[in-house]
């Protein structure tokens, strides 16, 4: 190519291939015929498009759609565009998705989108309808008849999941001592804490919530459950012990005035055995009353064991376990 007195010059029209080595060579010739030859360092084609890091959310209705906002050229360096988009919020909310093309100067592009934004013009406020706190580890025949919590190290509650998404959501536990606060973010999509090592004081009472933040960071409401913490489980009377009353193979077991409590109305779960911890007469059986009728098979035992557990209002219980002769003919 032939640039006459020009220290430039443009080559157009080559099919480069990536990666590919090419090589430039100059040849210049003054006015005497005098010729030199200069060769240029070896170029390597890179034909690769540009890459984006990242991108924000903003301005179509549809992925890739271009009905908010025609493309626009942004000035080179510039990485911000702003969009008015009122006009296209005509209803109470829209998802809207901005794609971006890029360009360099070898003429090669790259097109990204981004997942969409929710836009709201004016939504109820977020909350959690459901918070309930879990009992602990009771076994299954041992009830609580209130909103009582035995355990005074742990507690654990369960809320419900919320309508829309979430940035995070603030549990928090006040009523003792030492109040607790915690936000928990969203990925981790939790509906369930735990707090430990939190020593609730005997007859405490505790208000535990529930709070949803969404992702613009506006806070929802608050939806909040309690519970106490018992005072202690009743106690078993020393000077009393389990009585037995024959008749034939009925028997009747008593335990009147053996377990102690403030609280009045207390209910026993009965286990009734001809081994010993053995439950073949009768197994984890209820009453309110403070004896029970036995029937056995046959007057072949020679004993029986009994356990009686007393529960009171809060879920607290104590046992006694006593090993009973049965009269024999």
């Amino acid at each position: 190519m032939y640039v006459c007195r020009k220290v430039q010059g443009d080559i157009s029209g080559l099919k480069l291939t990536h990666n590919s080595t090419i090589y430039i060579t100059v040849m210049a010739t003054n006015a005497a015929g005098l010729t030199t030859v200069s060769h240029g360092q070896p170029i390597i084609v890179d034909l690769t498009p540009p890459i984006f890091s990242h991108i924000g959310d903003g301005p179509g209705g549809k992925k890739r759609g271009d009905d908010i906002m025609a493309f626009r050229t942004i000035a080179s360096g510039q990485s911000i565009a702003m969009v008015d988009i009122r006009d296209a919020l005509n209803t109470s909310a829209i998802t809207v998705y901005s794609t971006v093309r890029c360009f360099n100067k070898a003429g090669l592009v790259v097109a990204t989108k981004t997942d969409g934004v929710e836009i709201v013009k004016e939504k109820n406020k977020i909350s959690l309808q459901e918070l309930s706190v879990l009992s602990g580890t009771q076994s299954e025949s041992i009830y609580s008849r209130g909103v009582y919590h035995q355990d005074q190290n742990i507690v654990r509650f369960h809320w419900s999941q919320a309508d829309r998404q979430l940035r995070s959501t603030v549990v928090e536990i006040v009523g003792h001592r030492h109040p607790y606060q915690d936000d928990i973010p969203n990925h981790l999509q939790y509906t369930y804490a735990t707090l430990s090592n939190v020593n609730f004081e005997t007859g405490s009472a505790c208000n535990v919530s529930v709070v949803p933040v969404d992702i613009f960071g506006a806070t929802g409401e608050k939806t909040t459950s309690y519970f106490t913490v018992p005072t202690e489980p009743p106690t078993v009377a020393d000077s009393r012990s389990i009585s037995l009353m024959q008749n034939d193979i009925k028997l009747t077991a008593s335990w009147k005035n053996m377990f102690v409590s403030p609280w009045n109305d207390l209910d026993y779960e009965v286990h009734g055995g001809t081994l010993l911890g053995g439950a073949d007469i009768v197994d984890r059986m209820l009453t309110n009353k403070e004896e029970i009728v036995l029937r056995l098979n046959s007057r072949q035992a020679e004993y029986i064991s009994v356990m009686i557990t007393a529960i009171d209002v809060c879920g607290a219980c104590s046992q006694r376990a006593q090993r009973l002769k049965v009269k024999q003919d």
